[in-house]
Formats: structure tokens, sequence, C-alpha cells
């Protein structure tokens, strides 16, 4: 089922992800590659943006293949394009035979409303912001319509507005959720637990030969959610309850790797840093077979980084604003890589 529900078109998404739900066991997996934060910030349309569709109207098969202009990482895998397989769903890569990683915003079949005047109303979009190093990629599913309220009841009166964004330097993933308009929850989020309870989350290394891979929910309380490790399963077993309500205009879901936390650190290490803590500066000693070496701030923005090692003899901390935690990532000639803990008081 696992296989159905990142394989099959998005037309079938929600069908198999029912079934999908009830062949699962709920399991807590130590495999989540992301760190959840939940922010609030106001919800900005990209009105000044590439437009996917243009004025053809899309449904839940719609996919599309974006060069990102710069290179990403989806938990481990690789990426300089941005590949949406149905309008909510980003996957690492589009090609049925690779193992992928990804994002699902929402689990309700999405239609454009200009469905029924084959004129869109509900345009896909997308933009790139920010200077070289430290850009963002934005894509944007604006006013998209209910499949399951046309078919039920003919109409498309209901709406969401979801932003997606990918922060370069960092692979930092953020969900923005904007206005939305939802009658009928219990038609919309039908899954498997409860009826009315988005599904909202992301899966991880899901092989579209065996069907293995592992799948992460967010759920409660849609401002402060859990996650449900989720992993295939023969056997039936309590479900994953989802998120309690669709998430309220503002709401964003910040999914940073975790690289940059606490728990990730090298416990033996080749370089030696001192003083740590420290106020003006960071010395570091053992760099002789390092490659490249960079910094991280504590919501895993690079604010440093050297490719010529010998000038990170010495890291200047003085015009860092902020006291507190940072990460150092050497990277070696031989492809192994150290985390070091830094802090600045």
């Amino acid at each position: 089922m696992l296989k159905g529900i990142l394989h099959y078109t998005p037309t079938y998404m929600k069908k198999y992800l029912v079934t999908f739900l009830a062949l699962l066991s709920f399991s807590c997996l130590n495999a989540q590659p992301y760190t959840l934060s939940v922010l609030h910030d106001v919800y900005v349309p990209l009105v000044t943006s590439t437009s996917l569709n243009g004025s053809v109207v899309w449904d839940d098969i719609y996919a599309a293949d974006v060069p990102l202009g710069f290179n990403f990482k989806i938990d481990t895998i690789s990426t300089n394009a941005f590949f949406l397989s149905g309008p909510a769903r980003v996957v690492s890569d589009t090609n049925m035979v690779k193992v992928t990683s990804g994002f699902f915003l929402t689990d309700a079949m999405l239609v454009d409303r200009g469905f029924v005047a084959s004129a869109s109303r509900s345009p896909l979009r997308y933009r790139v912001s920010g200077a070289s190093g430290a850009r963002i990629f934005k894509y944007e599913m604006f006013n998209a319509g209910f499949r399951s309220e046309y078919d039920s009841l003919g109409t498309l009166s209901d709406s969401i507005s979801i932003q997606l964004w990918y922060y370069e330097g960092t692979n930092i993933v953020e969900l923005r959720y904007g206005p939305s308009k939802i009658s009928y929850p219990r038609l919309y989020f039908n899954n498997a637990s409860t009826l009315g309870n988005p599904i909202v989350g992301y899966f991880k290394d899901n092989d579209p030969i065996s069907g293995v891979g592992d799948f992460f929910l967010l759920s409660g309380d849609p401002l402060h959610p859990g996650i449900d490790s989720i992993h295939l399963d023969t056997s039936l077993s309590s479900q994953p309850l989802g998120l309690s309500s669709y998430p309220t205009n503002g709401t964003v879901y910040r999914f940073t790797p975790k690289f940059l936390g606490i728990s990730n650190y090298s416990a033996i290490t080749k370089v030696k840093v001192f003083p740590n803590p420290a106020k003006e500066y960071w010395k570091l000693d053992g760099l002789s077979n390092a490659a490249v070496i960079a910094v991280y701030n504590s919501v895993g923005r690079q604010i440093y980084s050297y490719s010529n090692t010998s000038a990170a003899n010495t890291i200047t901390i003085n015009s860092v604003t902020a006291n507190g935690l940072y990460v150092l990532e050497v990277k070696y000639k031989d492809g192994s890589v150290e985390r070091i803990k830094l802090i600045k008081d």
C-alpha cells in the first residue's frame, strides 16, 4: 500500500491513503529526519510569481518539474529541482525506480475552482527570492477547491491556500497555511481513523519496488502537534488520528534537519575548538584534512562557510549579535563529517 500512495497517480491518492492507513501499524520510530517547530507568520500570497498552470484548469493528477536554481536536500536525497506529484504532494524525484522522500500538505483531493468554467481560478505558482547562498524557493497552491465537494454537492464554494518553502543552505522546509473555508471537513478529510482530521506531514525512503518506507504524520492540536511515526506492516493496529482540525491562517510548520539539533553532535572530534563558550572568536585546531567548514545558527541558517580551511583557523564572532547555540560542521576530504556544539556568550 505504501507503494500505492507514493507512486500511483494523485487522483487516487485519497483512496490509497485510506487503505494505506488501515494496513499500517502505529509505532514510534527513531528515524525522524526533522525537528518540527510551529510558528505564526502573516500569510502573503505570491502575487509576483511564475505560473505553473497558466490559464489551464488542473485537478489532483497535476504534476510538474521546476528547476530550483540551487542544490537542496530532502532528508538524505539531493536534488536541484522541485517535483510536484499532485498539487499538494512534493517528492524528491519523479523517477519511479528511485527511493523518494517528500512532503504532503494535505490529504484532501483538490481541484481548480475553475473546473466547471474551464478557466483557472486557482493558480499554482512559484518564486525564488533572496541572495545566492540564502535563497528561498516558494511554491503556492492558491484558492484550491475540494473535489469531494464538487462530486457530492456539485459546488466549489470552499477553498484553501498553502505555500511550501525550501531554504537554500540549511535544507529547512516550511509548510505555510493561509486563509481557508472548510464547511465539510468530514467530507474532505475522511482518513481511516477519524473523519474530518486532516493528514499533514512527510515521508522518507519510500522504495517503489518493495514498498518499504516511513511516514511521519502531524497529530493532535494543530498549534501544538505531535508526530505519529508509521512503518509499513501487514498487521492491523491502532491508527494515527491526524490533526484535530485544519491549520488556521498564518500557521507555519518548520521542518529543520536533525543534524542541526542538539542530539546529533559528534561524540569524539578531530577538530578542537577554544575558547568555547566564546565572546569574540573561536580558534580551531586540527583542520589539516578538512575540505569544507560551515557554522549554522540555532534555527539552521548558515552564517559562515569556508572552502579554504586555512582561513578558518579563527572564526570571528563579534559581529554575530545573538548569544546562544551554534553548530560547527566540518566535512573532511574522505567524506566523513563532524558536528560540534559552539556557544557564544
